[in-house]
């Protein structure tokens, strides 16, 4: 009996209590909004496009949880630009997201629409002495916008609208000294996927770092900027290659080219003639010193059997195929006191450090000595101390 009076007394209470009214309507979609823009609804394949998800409110509602569900952009590379931007305009309060799409391949595409679940307080009810919150949540899903992604024709390093600035550190240095070579790119377009400029020249030690690759949008374009440096380390004149990128501009549909510069390095010590031109030929490229012995000498043919050719060719592959494996093995790693040295990773660690010390400079000249096959006396007590002092 004493649990169904306390059974019946709170039945009474929940009937006779004075509920805190609510304002349902805040719980529609009247009083929020959730927007797709696009900065362009054709672009080419590999085309920055910009995707802006704007969701908006009524100020003055008490949302107490959002869930965002982000389009999958299915067929795009994307990435999110920035930060979220919150701002207030007339009624409405904002939040801001951007996304950058490039398509992979061409034709139409439509974009999967954003989805946000949207919870609002909906007041309290006093049941049997106890408050309780029901949020009520609103269902918004933005428009789904068809995008024309169209066929990049043509033979070309990179789209976009871009300058090209390259200069070097000196052009005079003593033997096994660095040049540096740095190269900028800066304009609208996307960057990321750039593969960059190589370098590869006779005789010459060419080390280069990871670009530096910075992108912000300025009111609809994307402005990027790439940075790349290189070092050449040489004991002889050489000369560092201009070099060619292909730009197609989508604004204008044309293809430009943008070159660097070619730089002649003279070695202190040596005569400027030292600094051999190339030929440029359909099969190979010749220095100009091969063609002058051409023009003066005596051209002999040799016949040899093809069976003695291959017996040679066979034996010889024998003998230096475990010289060459040792020696590769010697070069790019070796141990001491159980510790690890791996020379490539020396000299990524050690190069940006050149400048801090003559210590680190000497074992950087002697380590791209080592690379090029020299025969050169690394002093590794040295060397396992500066990897430690500049470990992360």
């Amino acid at each position: 009996m004493q649990i169904l009076g306390s059974i019946f007394l709170l039945l009474i209470s929940t009937l006779y209590a004075e509920p805190i009214k609510a304002n349902i309507d805040n719980n529609t979609s009247e009083n929020f909004s959730l927007d797709m823009e696009l900065s362009k609804t054709e672009a080419l394949v590999g085309e920055p496009i910009i995707v802006t998800i704007k969701f908006g409110q009524i100020k003055g509602i008490n949302v107490v949880d959002i869930e965002y569900q982000q389009p999958k952009f299915k067929g795009f590379f994307n990435k999110v630009i920035g930060e979220q931007k919150n701002y207030i305009k007339e009624n409405y309060s904002y939040m801001e997201l951007r996304y950058l799409l490039i398509a992979k391949h061409d034709g139409n595409m439509r974009l999967d629409p954003a989805c946000i679940k949207v919870a609002v307080a909906s007041g309290k009810r006093k049941f049997g002495g106890w408050f309780s919150k029901t949020p009520k949540w609103s269902h918004l899903i933005s428009d789904s916008p068809l995008l024309t992604i169209k066929k990049n024709n043509g033979d070309f390093d990179i789209l976009g609208d871009y300058t090209l600035k390259d200069n070097i550190d000196i052009k005079e240095v003593e033997t096994n000294k660095p040049v540096n070579l740095k190269i900028q790119l800066q304009g609208e377009g996307n960057l990321d996927d750039y593969e960059g400029l190589k370098f590869d020249i006779s005789g010459v030690t060419v080390y280069s770092d990871d670009a530096k690759i910075e992108s912000k949008l300025v009111g609809e374009e994307l402005k990027s900027r790439y940075i790349k440096q290189f070092v050449f380390i040489s004991d002889h004149n050489f000369t560092i290659p201009s070099k060619t990128i292909r730009l197609y501009n989508y604004k204008t549909g044309e293809i430009d080219e943008l070159k660097t510069k070619e730089y002649q390095i003279k070695i202190k010590g040596l005569p400027s003639t030292d600094i051999i031109p190339t030929v440029y030929t359909k099969n190979r490229v010749t220095s100009s010193a091969e063609i002058k012995d051409k023009e003066v000498g005596y051209e002999i043919d040799w016949v040899v059997p093809s069976w003695a050719m291959l017996l040679g060719a066979f034996i010889l592959g024998m003998v230096t195929t475990p010289i060459i494996y040792i020696s590769l093995q010697s070069f790019s790693k070796f141990r001491f006191k159980g510790f690890r040295i791996d020379m490539d990773k020396a000299l990524i660690k050690l190069y940006p450090r050149i400048s801090e010390s003559r210590e680190v400079e000497d074992m950087v000249r002697v380590l791209y000595d080592k690379k090029q096959g020299k025969k050169v006396k690394i002093d590794k007590t040295l060397l396992k101390s500066l990897m430690e002092k500049y470990s992360d």
